[in-house]
């Protein structure tokens, strides 16, 4: 059986690059790799070890497919990250999660899929209410910007149409523009294990492209940046058990997620739950530098690893951890 396989999509069927360092690392220590798109109907995923969601980003096209996948694998053998996670992680409700337990987020404001309200009436509401004049609406399960459209008075017709269309599938959250996007840009803050590496300054508005290939650039983080992003990280096991204890916050989120969201999971009675292999939190800075989360992503981020060799190391070393308490059969605390 082979030790670990990679997960991807049908467009990048031999992985981003910069996952692929992580790869070739462990194949050069003597670990039995493979690459799998996660759709394949010919993988048997029962035979495919430690298995790890990378590049799977047509998964928003194929939702409900994409949970059924998770719920399969994670029955047949060791998937990360964890069902849990990336149940939570998938809708960005857990914007709502995170601000609720304190920790600071864009504001935002959610419009749901079976909801009845006047889309133009609340758009001209919220945009004579913004000092900017501009809002940004996006869909509540997405990656990069798919479905994302920026909202002023010049063009309200055209997003109040645009945010309709999305609201015949999913829900969705409308959020102030932040301006400091177009200056300061987006901090990546990477966690492995749960711990954090490294962080990485993304473009504004950045398209869904390869690691490293959309203008990013490493950054060194200050101590506010990481303070949000260590707290976010220390209340994260605690919202996602609360989360899969009362799944149904939101009244979309059961039928969005094809009626997945009601059981996300063995782990509803654990005291503890075990960090994520990998995560990223996504920070953007308030007009007087206060920093907000604006996504914290579970399923498939990019980590940038081709701009920090140590953080590939350490990603690998989690992961052969993860094998070898797989081999011994002894319960997986992702690393």
């Amino acid at each position: 059986m082979t030790n670990c396989t990679f997960v991807t999509y049908s467009k990048l069927p031999n992985l981003d690059p910069d996952d692929k360092i992580v790869f070739d690392i462990l194949t050069s220590r003597g670990v039995d790799c493979q690459i799998a798109v996660w759709d394949d109907p010919s993988i048997d995923w029962s035979k495919a070890g430690v298995t790890v969601i990378r590049s799977t980003w047509d998964y928003i096209q194929k939702f409900d497919q994409f949970m059924d996948w998770i719920d399969h694998v994670s029955n047949v053998t060791e998937l990360f990250n964890r069902p849990n996670y990336l149940r939570w992680s998938s809708h960005k409700s857990y914007l709502r999660d995170l601000s609720e337990a304190g920790i600071g987020i864009v504001p935002t404001e959610w419009l749901y899929r079976f909801g009845s309200v006047d889309v133009k009436e609340k758009l001209m509401s919220m945009l004579k209410n913004e000092p900017s004049g501009k809002l940004v609406v996006k869909p509540a399960i997405g990656l990069a910007t798919s479905g994302v459209i920026i909202v002023q008075e010049e063009n309200i017709d055209a997003a109040v149409k645009h945010t309709e269309d999305l609201l015949r599938t999913v829900d969705v959250m409308v959020q102030p523009f932040i301006a400091s996007v177009k200056t300061r840009g987006e901090r990546a803050l990477v966690f492995v294990n749960g711990r954090y590496c490294h962080t990485v300054r993304k473009m504004a508005f950045q398209k869904l492209m390869p690691g490293g290939e959309a203008g990013e650039m490493p950054v060194e983080v200050t101590f506010a940046e990481l303070e949000l992003a260590e707290r976010a990280m220390l209340v994260l096991g605690d919202l996602v058990r609360k989360h899969e204890k009362n799944p149904n916050r939101l009244p979309a989120l059961d039928a969005v997620a094809g009626g997945g969201m009601t059981t996300m999971g063995e782990s509803n009675e654990e005291a503890f739950l075990s960090p994520p292999l990998y995560a990223r939190i996504d920070l953007v800075h308030a007009e007087d530098g206060t920093p907000m989360i604006i996504e914290l992503e579970l399923v498939e981020p990019s980590l940038w690893l081709t701009y920090y060799p140590i953080t590939a190391e350490l990603f690998a070393d989690a992961i052969e951890h993860a094998i070898k308490r797989t081999n011994r059969r002894e319960p997986v605390t992702c690393g």
